[in-house]
């Protein structure tokens, strides 16, 4: 042990400063390999794994960049965020660990922020959330708007909620948060987005509501604007029946003039035909205003009340004369009733074989304008255009009977409509294939045609 301290005592310094160095180099590489030298910390969103990081400092320095950095861009304080986050050490990782921009970026399209928002509640719930408590009134003031109306004629009473609605300061997740217009199309239709259809050319209602997996009823429960089937082209129509979150309920006094619809008279006419009319005197609508009150939700009105009523002209009554004179005859045999004649006047061709064939009817003479009757009570069940008969009217007239009116040149009753024995239902004409002015008449029953002159006498 002397002879080493009396080495060192000789020693030059040199010597002694390359034994430091040597002895502290061991010491670092000893604490190296002591300690490990892939320790770093895993970051995790949400159970999701986003990376490694060698110091937790590096993920709060990426938070406070991305805070300030939103609150500059959003113009609001940025709060907090609400996704779960893990900070987990790791030992021996495998590769390199992230440096701070590129946890910044990560971070950044994954966080869910909390903002400083108002809510607007309804019925004490927090239904919309917008930016500020200035948007949150400009929402609800547009809404009620929506609903006013806007001409002259009109003096708005009231405008409320049916629903509790009022405003509170609360942190929502920015992506809840609405602009103004996407929080009032929220609120009136249940979401931010309208589902609509634009009609094309040969859309019904029927194959729009096929198309889209809905029946015409809930099509038409989502448009109730629709009063019948007709569509125009380019016409939108909603997908989806609206569910507003608030109802705006209106009361309002609206004066307005209408039309008082006149009257008919109508005064019989022995000498005219039953089924002839003929207008005496013609009518004239009346004048008058009136003064409602209505209520009315959401646009759609839920009472009328009629506060005063001025009379302007009054109408004038329509004068008709209407016929009440009937032709009939008795049947002949093979008949099972009685039989009214369609056009009183001489046959002019006789049922059965004839040179052109087989006659499945009698021509009555006429001249073109002649009245034509019904022979009995029954329903029209084809009236128009029939080929060679020209314009023609069957009547039904129940029990397999039915009459029929062929070369008609006008034709005054439509299918379907109900007819009473020697009612007017055309006029002789010369349609079709016709060689003059004549009434062709033909009886049919259960389909067959037969010998009219044994149904007439």
């Amino acid at each position: 042990m002397s002879q080493l301290a009396d080495w060192w005592e000789k020693s030059g310094s040199w010597s002694k400063i390359l034994i430091g160095l040597l002895g502290l180099i061991l010491v670092v590489v000893g604490f190296m390999i002591f300690t490990g030298s892939n320790t770093g910390f895993l970051v995790k969103v949400d159970g999701r794994e986003i990376g490694i990081i060698e110091t937790q400092e590096i993920y709060d320095q990426a938070l406070q960049q991305l805070k300030e950095e939103k609150t500059q861009l959003l113009g609001l304080k940025v709060e907090d965020i609400a996704n779960q986050i893990e900070i987990v050490k790791v030992e021996d990782y495998d590769g390199d660990p992230l440096s701070l921009d590129d946890l910044t970026t990560l971070l950044d399209s994954r966080l869910e922020w909390l903002v400083q928002a108002t809510a607007i509640k309804i019925n004490g719930e927090d239904k919309v959330y917008v930016f500020s408590e200035k948007e949150g009134n400009e929402v609800l003031t547009k809404l009620k708007e929506e609903y006013v109306a806007k001409d002259e004629e009109t003096e708005v009473l009231s405008v409320d909620f049916t629903e509790e609605v009022t405003l509170a300061e609360t942190q929502a997740n920015l992506s809840q948060v609405m602009d103004v217009e996407q929080a009032l199309t929220f609120i009136m239709n249940g979401t931010d987005k309208v589902e609509t259809y634009t009609v094309e050319a040969g859309d019904s209602l029927w194959t729009i509501a096929h198309k889209n997996g809905l029946t015409v009823n809930q099509l038409r429960e989502a448009n109730p604007q629709l009063k019948n089937d007709l569509l125009s082209i380019g016409q939108e129509l909603k997908l989806v029946q609206s569910e507003p979150l608030l109802h705006v309920v209106t009361e309002s006094k609206v004066t307005q003039e209408e039309t008082i619809k006149y009257s008919t008279k109508y005064i019989s006419d022995a000498d005219m035909w039953r089924g002839q009319t003929s207008v005496k005197e013609p009518g004239k609508n009346g004048k008058k205003i009136v003064t409602y009150r209505i209520v009315a939700e959401n646009g759609n009105e839920l009472e009328r009340q009629v506060l005063e009523e001025k009379i302007l002209e009054e109408p004038k009554t329509r004068v008709v004369y209407q016929g009440t004179k009937v032709m009939t005859a008795s049947r002949g045999g093979g008949g099972n009733g009685i039989l009214a004649w369609p056009l009183r006047s001489k046959i002019t061709s006789s049922y059965g074989w004839r040179g052109s064939g087989f006659h499945t009817g009698i021509d009555i003479d006429g001249v073109t304008g002649d009245p034509v009757f019904s022979a009995e009570s029954g329903t029209v069940i084809s009236a128009g255009w029939k080929g060679t008969y020209g314009y023609c009217i069957d009547i039904d007239h129940g029990d397999g009977l039915l009459t029929r009116y062929a070369h008609l040149s006008k034709i005054r009753v439509s299918m379907g409509q109900k007819v009473s024995r020697g009612d007017l239902i055309g006029n002789v004409g010369s349609t079709g294939r016709s060689t003059g002015s004549h009434l062709h008449f033909e009886v049919r029953i259960n389909g067959n045609h037969k010998n009219p002159l044994n149904y007439l006498k």
